[in-house]
């Protein structure tokens, strides 16, 4: 039982040894990451109201061919009626 406390107890010091050398070596990236995040604020802000006024007129578009293809049946039947 003894030998196999100790092997254990000797494969976690490998495991917690690489998992600080996996950390070191990811450890540039994830600053760096993390400074390219500085400003998303002010970058989702400057995207909201052109993409607030796209959906809008998105939205709106089926409305605006109804009402257009209403409008020209309503002409169309008028001019038939004379």
């Amino acid at each position: 039982m003894e030998t196999l406390s100790s092997q254990l107890q000797n494969y976690l010091t490998v495991l917690k040894g690489k998992l600080v050398e996996v950390i070191n070596e990811d450890y540039n990236d994830f600053v760096s990451l993390s400074t390219k995040l500085v400003n998303i604020d002010g970058a989702v802000s400057q995207m909201k109201k052109p993409l607030l006024t796209l959906k809008v007129g998105i939205c709106l578009k089926p409305m605006l061919l109804t009402a257009a293809i209403c409008r020209t049946n309503l002409i169309t039947n008028s001019e038939g009626i004379n």
